[in-house]
């Protein structure tokens, strides 16, 4: 994937519409930037492109819905409350093909609709649209993509506290370890609930004394309102559920999935309407349509036809004038040679370039060959263009919907999500209900608040659990058992595997980058714990807080590339903050050796003390495009201008473009 072009309309911080373009041709880009200048929200608008509410961030912030994640981006400054962002990008499929994604919404709602527009090839693409996170998923996963677009700045915290739960997360989905860890705890989640239920059988052969309690009715109403804030609370956790469970079931094909029936029903129909076309084109070559192509020598028939029609009106009415002409002399005394010297006239005018007649056609059938040429095969023609026009549409249609049943799609994996997005609705209708009926509750109390006391009585109910219960409940626990047994080891011979050939990419990455190399020469990845262990050449291990904190980034960010290296996918890197609090020996090492061999393309989001006149003299030969983020103090917005920290154009001290 190479990214061609990011356009930001009224977003966040990026006022107006500002575009980005990439030639691709070199593999960095520069984006320069003094903090608060909109670096991060360069990096956000990728993410949101291409993810949407599956973006990680967004899964990271403070919002509690997508729709308020949505809102806070939308920059006022023209009124008209109108945002998007649009990323176009080049894949390489045997040959490349262009993309381009489009997100839009406004910000004068409360629940601002977002539009999602696909275009593949400059033509709009409403599979895509429609499958648009499964289709994402299969080029860059969402679990992943952390290691491919990064806050420099997170890395260097990572680094210094050594709090790095959240990479060991990734790496185990990048391993295919989250998978097994996800059956662990459905296993054991069995078996807790086996155990529980056997207790509880156990336990609950006494009963339990009923107490009666009087309260004031103004303690009913807090206890209502307690209940009804609480379920207020589960509805809220199973939106953000069903939400989460209906982005996954667009990912992985669901749409696709319950669709087939329809589509398979439409290419039917559309298969009639081929069948018929071909028909009538048939129809139409069995009849005149093939007269078209002697169209010309047709026309030219019909004019010599014309032309020996009438030579032959003219001798017919040259032959009734002499005839009368004859009668005229008869009957009128009148000079002869007069009249016969007109005759003559006549006779040689329009007799002199007479010819054997050729066609000898009839009136009738000279009309019809009027119409065949004139009229007819023209109609013909255009009926033919008119459909096979209707043919390749049928056509088209055909292979469009059969692309849905084309689509892999895991059935199974579908129906459970399926099912437990149907169990969610249910669940939150119940919860509505209550809502409701709470609500009428909480109105009569208040009403009653001055009046009545009511009681509540609270009875405690003996569960019996039968023995046949019980012995299922332990053959559940049991197979549970032995299956956790042979999971866990085949998940410690699966990873022992797995970490192995990642501690040897790391290794490498690492040495690229650090000028210590006789410090650490080898690199293990712990197979349980995914710790790191570093060794010198001795075998000798090296304490991990030993290194000096520029080191401990260095090893991060080796962390990092190998990850992405591991990944075997050519995705571009975006990094914000590239440098942080590296010292000046590392930042060497990282823009000489990392930067330029990073990925096709690495778009570095930096300020001025990072990339400075040095670095940038490196990276030079490798960069392939340059902006500068200028910031406006009157209008509060962002622009961008082509050039990285240009002195001829750009004040350092304020920050503002020099007129």
């Amino acid at each position: 994937m190479i990214i061609k072009r990011l356009i930001l309309h009224n977003f966040g911080i990026y006022a107006g519409t500002n575009v980005f373009e990439f030639t691709g041709k070199r593999p960095v880009v520069l984006v320069g930037g003094n903090n608060g200048r909109g670096k991060t929200t360069f990096l956000e608008a990728v993410l949101l492109a291409l993810y949407g509410s599956n973006s990680f961030l967004y899964r990271e912030s403070d919002y509690s819905t997508y729709q308020q994640y949505l809102k806070s981006f939308v920059n006022t400054s023209d009124s008209s409350f109108r945002t998007y962002i649009q990323l176009d990008f080049d894949l390489d499929e045997e040959v490349i093909v262009p993309y381009s994604i489009k997100r839009s919404w406004r910000g004068n709602s409360l629940r601002p609709g977002e539009t999602l527009s696909v275009m593949k090839n400059g033509k709009k693409e409403n599979f895509l649209e429609n499958n648009w996170l499964h289709f994402i998923e299969g080029i860059l996963p969402s679990g992943i993509a952390r290691f491919f677009f990064f806050d420099g700045e997170k890395i260097a915290e990572l680094a210094r506290n050594n709090s790095n739960q959240e990479v060991k997360d990734s790496i185990r989905t990048l391993l295919g370890l989250s998978v097994i860890d996800q059956m662990e705890k459905d296993f054991g989640r069995i078996m807790r609930s086996s155990a529980h239920s056997i207790e509880m059988s156990e336990q609950n052969n006494e009963y339990e004394n009923i107490k009666s309690t009087l309260e004031s009715a103004r303690k009913e109403l807090e206890v209502l309102e307690n209940r009804a804030q609480l379920i207020n609370e589960q509805i809220l956790s199973i939106q953000t559920e069903l939400q989460d469970e209906q982005n996954e079931f667009v990912r992985k094909g669901g749409d696709i999935s319950r669709t087939k029936e329809e589509k398979q029903s439409i290419i039917r129909a559309l298969d009639l309407q081929v069948r018929e076309k071909n028909i009538e084109l048939k129809n139409l070559a069995a009849g005149s349509l093939p007269l078209r192509i002697l169209k010309d020598d047709l026309a030219e028939i019909l004019k010599e036809a014309s032309v020996e029609t009438k030579r032959v009106i003219q001798a017919q009415t040259i032959s009734q004038i002499k005839e009368m002409a004859d009668e005229y002399k008869e009957s009128k005394r009148v000079s002869k040679d007069y009249i016969n010297d007109f005759l003559d006239f006549i006779e040689n005018k329009y007799t002199e370039d007479n010819k054997e007649p050729v066609y000898s056609f009839s009136k009738k059938t000279l009309e019809e060959l009027e119409f065949l040429v004139s009229t007819e095969l023209d109609s013909a023609k255009g009926l033919v263009e008119e459909l096979r026009h209707e043919r390749s549409k049928a056509l088209a249609d055909i292979d469009e919907n059969n692309r849905y049943l084309d689509a892999e799609i895991d059935e199974q994996a579908i129906e459970t999500i399926s099912e437990s997005i149907s169990e969610k609705k249910i669940k939150l209708g119940e919860f509505s209900g209550q809502i409701a009926e709470i609500d009428k509750a909480i109105d009569f109390k208040k009403f009653e608040l001055s009046k009545a006391v009511r009681e509540y009585q609270r009875a405690s109910r003996a569960v019996v659990k039968t023995k046949e219960w019980n012995d299922k409940q332990q053959r559940t626990y049991k197979y549970s058992l032995m299956s956790l047994e042979v999971l866990e080891r085949f998940k410690e011979k699966l990873q022992i595997r797995r970490t192995r050939n990642l501690g040897e990419i790391i290794t490498q990455c690492y040495l690229i980058l650090s000028n210590k190399k006789n410090l650490i020469s080898h690199i293990e990845v712990d197979p349980m714990t995914l710790d790191l262990t570093y060794r010198n050449s001795d075998g000798v291990q090296i304490p991990p807080e030993s290194l000096s904190a520029g080191e401990q980034q260095l090893m991060v960010i080796s962390l990092l590339w190998a990850l992405a290296k591991a990944s075997k996918r050519k995705l571009p890197v975006i990094v914000d903050t590239p440098l942080s609090r590296l010292d000046s020996s590392h930042r060497k090492a990282i823009v000489s050796n990392y930067y330029p061999a990073a990925s096709n393309q690495i778009i570095i989001l930096s300020t001025d003390t990072e990339i400075t006149s040095e670095y940038y003299e490196i990276l030079k030969p490798y960069i392939d495009e340059e902006y500068s983020l200028m910031y406006d103090e009157i209008l509060k917005a962002t622009t961008i201008q082509s050039g990285f920290f240009k002195e001829e154009n750009y004040d350092r001290s304020t920050d503002q473009i020099i007129d």
